[in-house]
């Protein structure tokens, strides 16, 4: 069952990460700091979604 919520949580960030950001990616030098900390943030939580992406595909190989 954690498997399954850690799954579609990461999913869900990865997702928002992508599509809030996308834009942003593109033109990062020209964005002022307050821009620059709204791509790292995103790129934190881009990373956070595929830890738990990780996280449940090494949670199914244990419990398989």
């Amino acid at each position: 069952m954690i498997k399954v919520i850690l799954m579609i949580i990461g999913v869900l960030l990865i997702l928002f990460a992508i599509l809030s950001s996308f834009t942003y990616f593109l033109d990062y030098d020209r964005l002022s700091n307050y821009g620059k900390g709204f791509v790292w943030g995103k790129g934190i939580l881009l990373l956070l979604g595929g830890g738990m992406v990780m996280l449940a595909l090494r949670l199914g190989r244990k419990t398989s």
